[in-house]
């Protein structure tokens, strides 16, 4: 029996603007693992005041995300 099915996670992200090799990150993909039996992970993360939304699903479980 699974355990649970949906996944919610919140990633703080910085609220200064990151620089890797001198350039600014404008960018951050939200990402999170499918675990055994969970058909949905959304993960929350915030960047520099901005909020970005991840959605990740089992195509078995959830085909038309």
């Amino acid at each position: 029996m699974p355990v649970h099915n949906l996944v919610v996670s919140n990633v703080p992200g910085p609220q200064v603007p990151p620089y890797l090799p001198g350039r600014e990150v404008r960018v951050m993909y939200p990402l999170g693992p499918i675990f055994h039996s969970s058909g949905l992970n959304i993960i929350v993360m915030p960047l520099c005041g901005n909020v970005d939304v991840g959605l990740i699903s089992c195509p078995e479980l959830l085909p038309d995300l």
